[in-house]
């Protein structure tokens, strides 16, 4: 199963469509990482 997108370039059956949705989300997980961090640091008082 593969994903094609008809607005943007990106389409998963082929390698570079592959590595731009890994790299996608890779980015969605680093921000999901950096959002809870600031978060708990808020909850304890710290300055981020």
């Amino acid at each position: 199963m593969a994903f094609r997108s008809l607005t943007e370039a990106i389409d998963t059956s082929t390698a570079g469509g592959k590595l731009i949705f890994h790299i996608f989300g890779a980015l969605a997980d680093f921000s999901v990482i950096s959002t809870r961090r600031d978060s708990g640091l808020l909850e304890l008082g710290v300055a981020a």
